[in-house]
């Protein structure tokens, strides 16, 4: 409890306390400057539930993270000036709120000081986790994140074309900007953009996706969602034909697969009766190579024939390319020169 005296003269505030925003787990600090504060007693409570924080020089409050510090200094007129400054350590959100310095003087004087506590951004868990979807599908990702102020939302992606990412995130579906994303549309929608609604998602939407939070509180988060889009595969060729004025030499036939999951490839041989066999080590060598495409779901798969005899001119070859979604090959044949 805080006792009043009674004397002739009083003491007086200097100067306003100085309401302080703080970023959570720093040091606050509130200064109650008094002039001639004499045998006056300054103490500090909090103002929400008027707990009693310190007394003079003396904290009596359970909590170890106040202290409280003071300091004189006397001026030319003799007369005194008095800091009693209020720190609180490793501030939590619960500190937040404001503080009363007081006087005990006959009748109570006192001014109040605020603090406003500032978090930093979190996304919980609340949010998407890694998605797999089939191709033309619509799917949702959700990043949440809690702080003070409310977090702000933007979505990227990791690889950098942002292009399908709408400029003004509004409820209207915007289109992809290049005409190749065609069948993708997307949306940002919520008061907070914590939604990404894409919608008929292709091969090409396949990607990292990126929510950041921040609210201009350090530091900024951000989280990695990726999406994963399956379809059948496709295959295509790199080389349509072969003259069949190779013989002797080595050549190499090549087709593209785009594919996810990741095709099974691989060749086969057609002769001039239309019977289909496997390609056999030695006289061929097959070999993948991914390609380092922004999505990574397209490969080079290529088969090498060593020493081309008429025979293996007589066949035409098959590259074929299987995964859970369906299956697809292409034919690369000989012509005559």
């Amino acid at each position: 409890m805080i006792h009043f005296l009674r004397t002739a003269g009083e003491p007086q505030f200097a100067e306003l306390i100085r309401n302080v925003t703080v970023t959570l787990g720093r040091e606050v600090v509130l200064s109650c400057v008094v002039d001639n504060l004499a045998e006056y007693k300054v103490g500090w409570l909090r103002a929400e539930d008027e707990t009693i924080l310190s007394l003079h020089r003396r904290v009596v409050t359970h909590n170890p993270r106040v202290a409280v510090t003071t300091r004189v200094s006397v001026g030319s007129s003799q007369q005194s000036r008095t800091w009693n400054v209020l720190h609180i350590r490793k501030v939590k959100e619960s500190d937040e709120g404001c503080y009363v310095c007081q006087i005990n003087t006959f009748v109570m004087m006192k001014q109040v000081g605020c603090i406003r506590v500032q978090v930093p951004p979190n996304i919980v868990d609340e949010s998407t986790s890694d998605v797999s979807v089939n191709e033309f599908d619509n799917v949702t990702l959700v990043c949440k994140a809690t702080g003070k102020p409310v977090p702000r939302i933007v979505w990227r992606r990791e690889d950098g074309q942002n292009n399908m990412i709408p400029i003004n995130p509004q409820w209207n579906a915007t289109s992809f900007i290049s005409s190749s994303w065609h069948r993708g549309r997307v949306k940002v929608d919520d008061e907070n953009e914590e939604k990404l609604r894409l919608y008929g998602v292709t091969r090409r939407m396949m990607a990292v996706y990126l929510c950041i939070a921040s609210n201009d509180v350090p530091p900024i988060v951000s989280k990695r969602i990726v999406l994963k889009v399956n379809f059948a595969p496709l295959v295509t060729t790199t080389t349509n034909q072969i003259a069949d004025g190779v013989l002797g030499i080595e050549i190499r036939l090549t087709c593209q697969i785009e594919s996810h999951p990741p095709s099974l490839n691989h060749w086969m041989k057609r002769d001039r009766n239309n019977s289909i066999t496997a390609v056999l080590p030695r006289k061929y060598s097959v070999k993948d190579e991914k390609l380092n495409s922004p999505s990574n779901y397209k490969t080079n798969t290529m088969l090498t024939i060593h020493d081309i005899q008429p025979e293996d001119v007589r066949n035409s070859y098959i590259c074929v390319a299987v995964n859970l979604m369906g299956q697809a090959e292409a034919s690369i044949p000989f012509y005559d020169v």
